[in-house]
C-alpha cells in the first residue's frame, strides 16, 4: 500500500515505521484514507478563516446548503425547501441540519437560488 503523507510525516517525527492494518484489505485502506486526507484538507481550508462559499460548506458537510433571506446559511441532510409562508429555506424537519451564521458566509445572491450541492452530487441527487 502506498503510504499517506501523514504516515510519511510520522516516520520522519518519530524515526517509527507506521504500518496501517484493516481488516478491508489494501485497496479499501487506500481509498478510505485518501477519503479522510480530502475530508482533512477541507477542514483546514474551512478552519483557516474568511468567508467560505457555499460551495466550500456543502463540500465540508456533504450536506446540501442554502442561505436564508438574513444570510445565515443550513447544512441540510435531506433536501431542503423554500417555506412560501416565512420566506426561508425549510430543511427536513427529520434530518440533521447545521446552522452557519452569516458572518463566516461568502455569498451576495439571490437567497432563493442558493441551494448547493456537494460536488458530486448533481448526478446522484438529479
Amino acid at each position: 500500500m502506498k503510504k499517506s503523507k501523514y504516515m510519511k510525516q510520522f516516520e520522519a517525527d518519530t524515526g517509527l515505521e507506521a504500518i496501517y492494518h484493516s481488516a478491508w484489505g489494501d485497496e479499501v485502506s487506500s481509498v478510505y484514507l485518501d477519503a479522510l486526507e480530502a475530508k482533512a484538507t477541507a477542514y483546514d481550508r474551512i478552519m483557516s478563516g474568511g468567508k467560505k462559499t457555499p460551495k466550500e460548506w456543502a463540500n465540508f458537510f456533504g450536506m446540501y446548503f442554502c442561505v436564508d433571506e438574513d444570510g445565515d446559511g443550513t447544512a441540510c441532510e435531506e433536501e431542503p425547501y423554500i417555506d412560501e409562508d416565512c420566506d426561508f429555506w425549510f430543511p427536513d424537519a427529520f434530518g440533521e441540519s447545521i446552522t452557519i451564521p452569516a458572518k463566516l458566509i461568502g455569498f451576495n445572491g439571490d437567497w432563493t437560488t442558493s441551494l448547493t450541492l456537494p460536488d458530486g452530487w448533481e448526478e446522484s441527487h438529479a
